[in-house]
């Protein structure tokens, strides 16, 4: 009812889509959770939280294919988080040399090998 109330007022909060969602499932309301899932992804399209339940939601259903493409797009946002991550250290580490040690091609570049 909280997040009813919530959602009333304030739409555009992917999270409290996601929340009402995991507890329709914990109540065995799958429709009404698959609904407010994809309300979520449809508020934030790039939620790794709400792909997870998706997926999740769905091969409790033995949606199975459906579920694994759900996976898929998780583990690709995953990779772009990890991308990411090493692309800010190899930064970081570009920053914390003398700029004389900063002349090569790669070193103006330092993310240039990371694949997204």
């Amino acid at each position: 009812v909280s997040y009813d109330r919530a959602l009333a007022l304030v739409p555009q909060i992917a999270e409290a889509w996601l929340n009402r969602s995991k507890v329709k499932h914990l109540l065995g309301r799958w429709e009404e959770a698959l609904i407010d899932c994809d309300r979520a992804i449809e508020v934030e399209p790039n939620f790794p939280p709400a792909f997870l339940a998706k997926a999740i939601l769905l091969a409790d259903r033995r949606q199975f294919d459906e579920a694994l493409t759900w996976v898929d797009r998780l583990i690709a946002t995953a990779a772009q988080a990890t991308s990411a991550i090493a692309c800010q250290r190899k930064i970081g580490a570009h920053q914390a040399r003398p700029p004389a040690m900063r002349s090569s091609v790669s070193d103006r570049a330092p993310c240039r090998s990371i694949r997204l």
